[in-house]
């Protein structure tokens, strides 16, 4: 299987804090490294194009499959992702 690459802009593939212990990043800012490092316990890939990543390790991964869109409708899965970050 060929390895994965994409095109990404530096400006959205940095690791970002958005309160104490949340953080936001593009595909090129999850890395094993960023996960120890930040003691990341859960990551939730909401993309249809990235899959979840095997060489992230053992953290627990949730996949949303929505489009990076302004239609989409996020808040249909705001209860089931809060469920899991508070666990």
């Amino acid at each position: 299987m060929p390895p994965l690459s994409f095109r990404v802009n530096e400006h959205y593939a940095q690791l970002s804090e958005i309160i104490p212990g949340l953080f936001i990043c593009g595909v090129n800012g999850l890395t094993a490294a960023n996960i120890c490092a930040f003691r990341i316990q859960l990551v939730v890939n909401c993309t249809r194009e990235v899959p979840n990543l095997k060489c992230l390790g053992q953290v627990p991964r949730m996949k949303l499959w929505v489009e990076d869109t302004p239609e989409e409708d996020l808040f249909a899965h705001f209860d089931m992702v809060a469920d899991q970050v508070d666990n």
